[in-house]
């Protein structure tokens, strides 16, 4: 997500986010838009998009409930395969 979408709130989170998994060999590298990237990758014959959101993530990671999961703003993992 682009930085200049974030609340101040979510940019705070996002730079310790940043930080940490920079410290581990993963730096974040784009501030891509989670839609218009989905967008692209069918165009390109992706038909099986996955955009995990922060919530997701989270969940996945973690074991969270589905009703703690959040959206949007912040990182997303993007997987995409051509089927």
């Amino acid at each position: 997500m682009p930085r200049e979408r974030l609340t101040p709130e979510r940019r705070a989170q996002v730079d310790v986010l940043s930080a940490q998994v920079a410290a581990v060999g993963e730096p974040l590298r784009s501030a891509l838009d989670p839609g218009a990237l989905a967008a692209q990758l069918r165009e390109l014959g992706f038909g099986e998009v996955e955009d995990l959101g922060p919530g997701d993530i989270r969940a996945r990671v973690t074991g969270a409930p589905a009703g703690r999961r959040e959206g949007g703003d912040g990182p997303h993992v993007v997987r995409a395969r051509r089927l």
